[in-house]
């Protein structure tokens, strides 16, 4: 059966703004990531999205919440879609990662295939983990009976799913907060119809 997937990133936080690593810590939207998740609302009206799956984290979970509501569907939490644990770098600011570990380990987590990318930080999750825990909790969410469904995550998250099925050529994908990006399932075949929206 196809299926018509709308994934989104969560609205602006303190730290997007800060250029600081949030990982696992659960971090709030600031009130731009609010007025960004409400508009994100108005563009998805009229996509059809019966239900929306959302991170535990409280950025992503505001932001599912304030479409859910828009839209007059449930919402239903998944602790697998929340974001990548970076584990000793959580916190901190991305020129601070690079200074330390190095420009090449950085890009790592953004350009390369994450199926095959086992690098990680200290006591961090690889991107062939992130791929493995969220392309499993996917591939439950394809077996319940909606055929248009919203994914409320995160930025390395949405790289992590998405650079296997685009060009490498396209890498790194831009996530921008709010950002909608339309996927279609169909019998095992994914296609990635690409960004539809970004908020200003």
């Amino acid at each position: 059966m196809k299926k018509s997937f709308y994934f989104f990133r969560h609205g602006q936080t303190p730290w997007n703004n800060q250029l600081r690593l949030q990982g696992s810590l659960d971090i709030a939207l600031d009130e731009k990531g609010r007025e960004q998740a409400r508009g994100l609302s108005e563009q998805l009206l009229n996509k059809g999205i019966e239900i929306i799956y959302s991170s535990d984290l409280s950025r992503a979970l505001e932001t599912a919440t304030i479409v859910s509501q828009k839209l007059n569907i449930n919402m239903i939490k998944k602790i697998a879609l929340r974001e990548c644990h970076f584990g000793d770098v959580e916190g901190s600011h991305f020129d601070e990662v690079k200074e330390k570990y190095g420009e090449e380990v950085w890009e790592s987590f953004r350009i390369s295939n994450p199926k095959h990318n086992n690098a990680h930080f200290p006591n961090a999750e690889s991107p062939a983990e992130v791929y493995k825990r969220v392309h499993n909790c996917i591939n439950e969410i394809i077996r319940e009976d909606f055929s248009c469904i919203g994914i409320s995550t995160h930025g390395a998250v949405l790289r992590n799913f998405i650079h296997p099925l685009i060009d490498p050529s396209h890498w790194p994908l831009p996530i921008p907060n709010c950002g909608v990006f339309h996927l279609e399932y169909d019998n095992g075949r994914w296609d990635y119809r690409g960004l539809i929206l970004s908020s200003k």
